[in-house]
């Protein structure tokens, strides 16, 4: 009998977005955000899974211990086979950079993922709003920096607010093994080396939004989770154009076409200029987070592995998670209650189809036999939240 429930999400719709959750072992802040090539390497290893499997990414940040994710695909194998190589991507290049940064010692590899969690998101704009909120704001909910922009580990903050191009590289190491079989040897490392570019896709609600509008819409959800709103962060210096002072008038050109100084007013109010000190350091400079070591003083590791959250209540009952992540309790139990029909739809189909499959000793043939509708993956039907 199946154990299939309607508290366990069991169908893939192609209609939602996709929440990815991904833990380091034990918790250990293996993933430093001031390291440039572990963010190009996480980039490029990113934009080689999206073109491979036709994925597209809305929201990315990388914390020291974690990181978040949403995606958007209409295939649940494709999707399985992004994030096994997406995740085995990244363990590649840690432990190749941790192999590279100290070679006189033999680096034993590490395997980095511990825990996964996927939760599907409903598409509307409060609940987008709600969600890119969470992954931008996760460097200010831990005391880190104001704005998410201050944030230097890998993130597409720059990509959504700046519209910077995020840049990655992609390390091919198994032409490196090939060549390295060859008489003459392997090349230089940055032969192996390839640039990859990481396009950021708006959530469906947006696409319709020119670059100005959809920046602003990014800049506002960023302002809401932050300590210090972005306008303030990017005041620059203010300088006031010199003229003329007060009670003085233009002055004289002499015989050679140049100003006559003898004409020219001492320096009044209008021709001050602000001074350095007098506003906030603009975003650009990313905010230095602070090497995390443990007692052995081995770089990248840090701290005791965490205790996990509960899964019970405080009567001892078990936690009942939503069936996606959605802003109001309407869509929640919409969704809830058209997954419910389908998982009894679902049930129906599979015990007619078992009966239909039973031969009689008489020698009978069973009946042609078509696969049921409500049997095919991605088959659930949408909810009306009106």
């Amino acid at each position: 009998m199946s154990t299939a429930s309607p508290r366990q999400y069991r169908v893939f719709d192609p209609g939602l977005y996709h929440e990815v959750t991904q833990r380091i072992r034990n918790g250990k802040f293996l993933l430093d955000p001031n390291c440039p090539l572990l963010k190009a390497a996480i980039f490029g290893v990113l934009a080689d899974s999206m073109k491979r499997y036709s994925v597209k990414v809305l929201a990315l940040h990388f914390m020291t211990d974690h990181f978040h994710a949403l995606y958007s695909i209409d295939c649940p194998y494709k999707f399985a086979k992004f994030l096994a190589y997406f995740h085995a991507g990244i363990t590649r290049a840690y432990n190749r950079l941790q192999a590279a940064a100290d070679p006189q010692h033999d680096y034993e590899p590490v395997s980095l993922w511990h825990e996964m969690k996927w939760m599907p998101v409903a598409t509307d704009e409060k609940t987008l709003t709600w969600r890119l909120a969470y992954i931008m704001g996760q460097a200010v909910a831990a005391n880190l920096v104001d704005h998410p922009v201050q944030f230097p580990g890998a993130s597409t903050i720059d990509a959504m607010i700046d519209g910077t191009p995020i840049k990655g590289k992609t390390y091919d190491a198994t032409a490196r093994y090939r060549d390295s079989r060859l008489q003459g040897g392997p090349q230089t490392e940055d032969h192996y080396e390839h640039d990859r570019e990481l396009v950021v896709t708006p959530p469906s609600c947006w696409s319709h939004l020119p670059p100005e509008q959809l920046r602003q819409r990014y800049i506002e959800v960023a302002d809401s989770v932050a300590r210090v709103p972005l306008a303030e962060l990017r005041r620059a210096k203010v300088e006031v154009p010199v003229g003329p002072t007060r009670g003085h008038a233009e002055p004289a050109v002499g015989p050679g076409g140049e100003p006559d100084s003898s004409e020219i007013g001492e320096p009044g109010l209008c021709q001050a200029v602000a001074a350095p000190g007098d506003f906030p350091t603009a975003p650009s400079e990313k905010v230095h987070i602070p090497q995390r070591s443990d007692d052995a003083r081995q770089p990248f590791e840090a701290g005791a592995p965490r205790a996990k959250k509960s899964y019970y209540t405080a009567d001892g009952k078990r936690k009942k998670r939503p069936l996606i992540l959605a802003s109001s309790a309407t869509v929640c139990q919409a969704y809830e209650a058209a997954y419910a029909e389908w998982v009894a739809q679902y049930l129906q189909a599979k015990s007619d189809c078992r009966a239909a499959m039973e031969v009689r000793p008489s020698g009978l043939r069973a009946p042609g036999l078509a696969i049921p509708r409500y049997m095919l993956l991605g088959s659930m039907p949408y909810p009306r939240t009106e």
